[in-house]
């Protein structure tokens, strides 16, 4: 039994090894054009235009702050309260966890735990988790579609980034094609979960808590059919909020660089790098490859390439790094400030 556990081990680590060398490799790549202007770029950072870097940060901060809308609406459908602000930080610090552990699921799950505490029940609780960051990834993958089709248009889109896009595209549709399914034979859906849970139990050797994770997932089914019968538009638009205003931050990056460009190449050159940047999960937040691809697209449209490496490196400082390290400062604030569970309702 040692042996197989082993062996099972080693194909992992051999699996985690070759991906990441893969992914690697695509952002050495994307990222190998850049090396040149590396001086260039900091040097028009230096440059910049601070009046239009404060207005970035104002408009980063009403898109987070879209997302507290977002968990803020959700919690009055349930009768819950929830301010904005304090969603907006729930957020932001739950997207911290994720970057280190388990991407999207650890942020999904840090903010059913933290929501919880706000007094959510367990079932509200695992809504508020999920549903922001599917609106989030549905918005993105739309404007993809936007870039690609824009990109195909006037001939700038490489193999690699087309390939990368349609892999990443069906993956998406899958799941998504997959939670429509499992929304309308839930039962059907939660009996084949609890047998690959059995198979993968005595596969792998692991401790049988299966019945508990199937209770949860019926829990999250009936609150997501209240759902119908509230304002669910009012997720949707704080959503929203959030994707237009992180456009806007990037758009006014362009303009503190002294390069203006319409917002549609904006969005155009937005939703797809963000897209493989989730695709390739294993790295943090989709380090090089973002940056690389987001840069080349915006140098194929007439912006010069160290110019457009500059714009990328501050807009990800402001919307990454910055909010990360924020995040895990706001992390110790709600551990001082969470209402340990009790339920209050409007």
């Amino acid at each position: 039994m040692e042996m197989h556990v082993s062996r099972v081990k080693t194909r992992r680590q051999i699996i985690r090894t070759v991906t990441l060398l893969i992914i690697l490799g695509l952002a050495v790549h994307f990222l190998l054009p850049f090396f040149k202007s590396f001086r260039q770029s900091f040097q028009i950072i230096s440059h910049m235009d601070l009046r239009f870097i404060i207005i970035a940060v104002v408009a980063l901060t009403i898109s987070y702050l879209g997302v507290g809308y977002c968990l803020h609406s959700l919690a009055r459908i349930y009768h819950r309260k929830l301010s904005v602000f304090r969603g907006s930080i729930i957020f932001m610090a739950a997207a911290s966890i994720g970057l280190v552990a388990g991407g999207t699921f650890g942020t999904i799950y840090a903010i059913a735990r933290w929501t919880h505490k706000e007094g959510m029940d367990l079932r509200i609780a695992s809504v508020l988790g999920i549903l922001p960051s599917y609106l989030n990834t549905a918005f993105i993958a739309f404007l993809s579609l936007f870039s690609v089709s824009h990109l195909l248009l006037i001939d700038q889109l490489s193999g690699i980034e087309l390939a990368i896009f349609l892999v990443t595209l069906v993956l998406l549709l899958a799941v998504i094609s997959v939670m429509i399914w499992a929304i309308q034979h839930q039962e059907i859906f939660l009996a084949r979960i609890h047998a690959i849970a059995i198979w993968f139990r005595r596969r792998f050797h692991q401790s049988d808590k299966s019945e508990i994770s199937i209770d949860k997932m019926r829990r999250s089914f009936l609150a997501m059919a209240e759902l119908r019968n509230g304002k669910w538009h009012l997720p949707v638009i704080g959503a929203l909020i959030y994707v237009i205003f992180d456009n806007i931050t990037l758009y006014l990056v362009f303009w503190a660089a002294h390069q203006p460009i319409s917002i549609l190449k904006v969005f155009t050159g937005y939703g797809l790098p963000l897209l493989m940047g989730k695709a390739a999960f294993i790295l943090p937040g989709g380090l090089g490859i973002v940056e690389a691809s987001m840069a080349g697209i915006f140098a194929s449209f007439g912006v010069p390439s160290s110019s457009a490496f500059a714009v990328v490196l501050v807009y990800r400082f402001m919307s990454f790094w910055a909010t990360t390290i924020l995040g895990f400062v706001l992390m110790v604030y709600l551990a001082n400030t969470s209402n340990n569970g009790q339920i209050t309702a409007e």
